[in-house]
């Protein structure tokens, strides 16, 4: 099975709205159902972190691989915003997206796609060390995540398996306790991530980090024969009488 990794750039970035210079910030709980696809298993949890006033915000999602636990971050990813319909309704929206990796003889393009919305229906009071503020936000939203890739030219999975599509339902939960503690200690957006990053290794999780295998010592074989040029009799200890 394949595991979906962020490509959330490109699309998303070029239609975002300058990140609001605010101090305050949404955290939201994510979760992910899938709903339909083939050989792919996408993440199952993760957190986005926004500006309360809307921007640009970062994603942090969470699946276990090989029975470890293991967390990714897609900084400034997300778009976030508020709109209003023509009957003043306000929905406020959460989006993502882009194509990574454009399709070569070796490598095919991998489109993603985020949209939630929900209503504006809850007042939050915000303090920082220096300031307060009361606004309406959303207390949860909802939407889909889809992602495609014909890998074309792709090298075939072991199972025979190529190609994958995936359609996951997601549902976004304002996380009160984090969102009053970033605020509370005068957090911006990059250290409300790390402490959404130290609260999913508190919870089991491990960054997805690289290993270089080292050598393996070669044991002594006690049969080996020894070298002629060294005499055994003759002591390499400069304070050491022969």
């Amino acid at each position: 099975m394949k595991l979906i990794h962020l490509c959330l750039t490109a699309v998303a970035l070029a239609l975002a709205s300058p990140t609001v210079a605010n101090a305050q910030v949404l955290i939201y709980k994510l979760e992910f159902k899938h709903e339909a696809g083939f050989n792919v298993e996408f993440f199952k949890e993760g957190y986005c972190i926004v500006p309360v006033l809307g921007g640009t915000g970062s994603i942090l999602l969470g699946h276990e691989e090989g029975g470890r636990r293991i967390a990714s971050t897609a900084a400034d990813s997300a778009n976030f915003f508020t709109g209003i319909t023509g009957s003043g309704r306000r929905v406020t929206v959460l989006n993502a997206g882009g194509t990574a990796a454009s399709a070569t003889t070796t490598t095919a393009a991998t489109t993603q796609a985020w949209v939630a919305t929900g209503d504006v229906n809850k007042y939050v009071s915000l303090s920082t060390p220096i300031s307060s503020m009361r606004v309406r936000v959303a207390s949860s939203l909802k939407g889909l995540a889809i992602g495609s890739s014909a890998e074309t030219g792709s090298v075939t999975a072991v199972d025979g398996s190529l190609g994958f599509a995936h359609i996951a339902e997601i549902k976004a939960s304002l996380d009160d306790d984090l969102t009053t503690q970033a605020n509370k200690a005068g957090e911006d957006l990059a250290a409300a991530v790390t402490r959404v990053q130290r609260e999913l290794f508190r919870r089991g999780f491990v960054t997805e980090t690289a290993t270089t295998p080292t050598d393996p010592t070669t044991p002594t074989d006690p049969n080996a024969p020894t070298d002629p040029t060294i005499d055994p009799n003759v002591t390499t200890d400069p304070n050491a009488t022969n």
